[in-house]
């Protein structure tokens, strides 16, 4: 019968642990799709700017173009001195001031290749981090499912409820429990069952904002829950 019961246990266990993996599957999925929009997005922008790049270098050409026309004028003037001065003058004005455009669109071309430059970088470290939270939470979380008697409740699309046991050494059964409440990527602490004081829960959402590493608030929750019994 103890054998019976142990492989009752453990095909119970089994069965919490391949739903929990379904349910951290479905948010994984949507943090992709989320990631997706935003690849999608600064692809779009990334072609925006690209666009804006081709049409300044196209602005360029053209007042290269008009330089290249103002300095033929400019010597056909000077064939000319006595009777052309004011003219070869005001040339000379529209010459410095074909310089400086042209100067200055040249300067924001690279402005635009150090934006697009670090947007990449920006959307390559987010991939990076994102795939190795996601290994490194769904390790942590299932051995804590198993052995600190830990179970999650998706209660809805951004509201997920963390039910501990095993805490309380005169009563194991008994549950201590933690919403949270997920908002992009901003995290709120929802209902604290038994209440952990506002400072303390006000703290622990603050901390967990700044690492954003679900495992250590786990953790931490656990501990405070820990100190209170």
């Amino acid at each position: 019968m103890s054998y019976q019961s142990s492989f009752e246990e453990y095909d119970s266990l089994q069965l919490r642990m391949n739903e929990f993996v379904t349910e951290v599957e479905a948010k994984l999925t949507e943090k992709r799709a989320n990631l997706i929009t935003n690849k999608q997005n600064h692809y779009i922008k990334l072609n925006d700017l690209k666009s804006q790049e081709i049409k300044l270098q196209s602005d360029i050409n053209a007042l290269l173009a008009k330089q290249d026309k103002t300095k033929i004028q400019l010597n056909d003037a000077l064939n000319n001195l006595q009777t052309q001065r004011l003219k070869i003058d005001e040339l000379i004005k529209h010459q410095d001031i074909l310089i400086n455009n042209k100067n200055q669109l040249s300067n924001e071309i690279a402005d635009l290749n150090q934006e697009i430059s670090s947007t990449n970088d920006e959307l390559n470290k987010s991939e990076r981090n994102l795939s190795y939270q996601t290994t490194q939470n769904l390790q942590e979380l299932i051995k804590y499912e198993i052995y600190l008697g830990i179970k999650i409740q998706v209660v809805k699309i951004d509201l997920i409820k963390f039910i501990f046991s095993n805490i309380d050494s005169n009563n194991y059964a008994r549950e201590f429990a933690i919403e949270l409440i997920i908002n992009d990527d901003n995290y709120k602490i929802g209902k604290v069952e038994p209440d952990l004081g506002h400072d303390i829960v006000g703290l622990l959402e603050k901390e967990f904002n700044e690492h954003k590493e679900l495992v250590k608030f786990l953790k931490t929750s656990r501990n405070l829950f820990k100190d209170l019994v």
